[in-house]
């Protein structure tokens, strides 16, 4: 009996992973009406773990439900990706604050580590891997708070700040010109001043991120 929920509750798992990925890669977009048979079917399983799935997903605000039409994937607005933003770089400042009493550190080899990835993502036009990579890159540095929760949190939201940056990528792909700033040239300027331990620029430079970010958001609908 335990071997078969165990069993049950992995393929609810991974149809929650395979469809979360699709999603975030961009193969599955906003506007497509999808149904939990075309998604099982898709997917080789049983609609009983898509199910699942997608219930999840519903309640993570990837996906909704449309009486008698089907499920489409939701496409967060400009106005809830700032809102989204502006929570990641108050957890930021939080991690910051932490750092700087002496009640955690940074790990300093992994941010450095992430952000030369995402500098060679970038560099090959890499653009889904390239924001995954920026955040995995903010995460490890929200994680340096010490409260799992802020990191759970985090990871939710911006996870829609991805899929619908793909999306609008994908759409619109030379709509962004030639740029004097990159989230890169922050990572590399933040990795910095932390390894300076110069925190009180650290603090500006997520302020000035945030000004960056949010006018990539307003302007172009992605980061």
């Amino acid at each position: 009996m335990e071997k078969r929920t165990m069993k049950i509750q992995n393929r609810e798992e991974d149809a929650y992973r395979q469809l979360k990925e699709k999603i975030l890669a961009g193969v599955l977009i906003p506007g497509d009406i999808l149904s939990e048979a075309s998604l099982s079917q898709g997917l080789g399983m049983s609609r009983t773990p898509v199910r699942y799935a997608l219930k999840q997903l519903e309640y993570e605000g990837f996906i909704i439900y449309h009486k008698n039409r089907g499920i489409s994937i939701r496409e967060t607005s400009s106005r809830e990706m700032v809102d989204i933003l502006e929570m990641m770089i108050l957890f930021e400042h939080s991690a910051v604050k932490k750092v700087k009493n002496g009640e955690t550190i940074f790990d300093i080899a992994a941010l450095k580590r992430l952000g030369d990835e995402a500098k060679i993502l970038r560099n090959e036009r890499q653009y889904a891997s390239y924001i995954e990579k920026t955040h995995q890159y903010n995460s490890c540095f929200i994680a340096s708070a010490g409260n799992s929760q802020l990191t759970v949190v985090y990871n939710t939201s911006w996870e829609r700040v991805i899929s619908t940056s793909v999306y609008n990528k994908m759409t619109h792909p030379t709509a962004i010109p030639k740029k004097t700033q990159t989230t890169v040239g922050f990572i590399h300027q933040l990795n910095q001043s932390i390894t300076d331990e110069a925190y009180d620029h650290t603090d500006h430079l997520l302020d000035e991120y945030f000004d960056y970010a949010r006018n990539q958001i307003l302007y172009y609908g992605q980061i």
